[in-house]
């Protein structure tokens, strides 16, 4: 899959499940914070669980999508839309789903917590 990054936005990462194994070397896991949420967005799109993921913190990315392509967002609350879509700015539930045609930009994904979570 090819896409370009159009706005990086504020903290967006490639993250897997991370890495096991090297912590007597001073290596952290790492990983996806939201593991269940990696998980899901990898089994909506049908890729293997492990596969790599984008973790968007606060205000996320636009991506331009250079080919067809089947994205799942999963986690937090979040406002999500496409310049070429009628769902632009719309509040997405949790494990959302979109088919997007090639030449589609997928505009800031905007995570919204509530207070108490802060």
């Amino acid at each position: 899959m090819s896409i370009r990054v159009i706005r990086s936005g504020l903290l967006t990462m490639v993250q897997d499940l991370g890495r096991f194994g090297f912590q007597k070397d001073g290596v952290t896991v790492g990983g996806a914070m939201d593991q269940f949420a990696h998980r899901i967005a990898n089994i909506l799109v049908r890729n293997e669980e492990s596969e790599g993921t984008l973790e968007m913190t606060f205000i996320g990315p636009t991506l331009a999508f250079e080919e067809d392509a089947l994205v799942a967002i999963c986690g937090g609350r979040y406002v999500a839309g496409s310049l070429k879509r009628a769902s632009m700015g719309k509040k997405c539930h949790y494990g959302a789903l979109f088919s997007l045609n090639r030449g589609v930009y997928l505009r800031s994904v905007i995570v919204v917590q509530d207070v108490e979570h802060i």
